[in-house]
């Protein structure tokens, strides 16, 4: 049975204590209120999370946007396995494409 992750807009309007509604597609770390480095901190653990994953240190700022938080939820959320969706992200990060094929 597939994981049904809480929806990105939810999520950062949760780690930013702002209300859902105030995001689009267009919110971003330094354009939305109350979305600084800080706080931006708290919307990368609540990613790690609720979507059970874990970001590294140099990919953080890759999360700092709505439009790729929504592209992280859609990659999770396709109807894979959890096991499939860890390598697929995996896959992503640089370093670690030159061992999972």
């Amino acid at each position: 049975m597939n994981k049904i992750y809480k929806s990105p807009y939810d999520l950062v309007a949760g780690a930013i204590d702002i209300p859902v509604d105030t995001l689009n597609e267009n919110s971003a770390m330094g354009v939305t209120y109350n979305w600084e480095s800080m706080n931006h901190l708290h919307v990368i653990v609540a990613i790690e999370t609720n979507y059970e994953i874990k970001i590294p240190n140099d990919e953080i700022m890759r999360y700092d946007n709505m439009k790729a938080i929504i592209t992280l939820y859609k990659e999770l959320s396709d109807g894979v396995s959890t096991s499939q969706k860890i390598i697929k992200f995996l896959k992503r990060i640089p370093v670690i494409k030159k061992f999972v094929k």
